[in-house]
């Protein structure tokens, strides 16, 4: 399970979020001791910062059928990640024109 992509209005990222944490409530009903189930979470699908409630939540849930429930982080290269968005708001932009529009004028 995914959200889509980015939404770039605060009620477009609630939709998204509210979306993904409906997708996995249902998910992680009636899972048995024999399967896996994985989501992902990301950009505007999951807050960590505001998620406490939601993954004890999930986390009881799925214990209480006798299952694992484990949740991890990846964290990118700042940088790197920086490259990654700004590529697919611009085609064909190199490392050094990157890096030319980060110098103040």
């Amino acid at each position: 399970l995914r959200g889509s992509r980015r939404g770039n209005s605060l009620e477009e990222r609630e939709n998204v979020q509210r979306a993904f944490i409906n997708g996995v409530d249902k998910l992680v009903q009636n899972i048995s001791m024999n399967e896996w189930r994985i989501t992902h979470a990301h950009h505007n699908s999951f807050h960590l910062n505001e998620s406490e409630s939601i993954l004890s939540k999930w986390r009881s849930i799925v214990e209480s059928n006798g299952c694992h429930f484990v949740a991890s982080t990846l964290f990118r290269d700042a940088l790197s990640h920086s490259l990654a968005k700004d590529k697919g708001r611009r085609e064909n932009v190199s490392r050094e024109e990157y890096f030319d529009h980060l110098h103040t004028r």
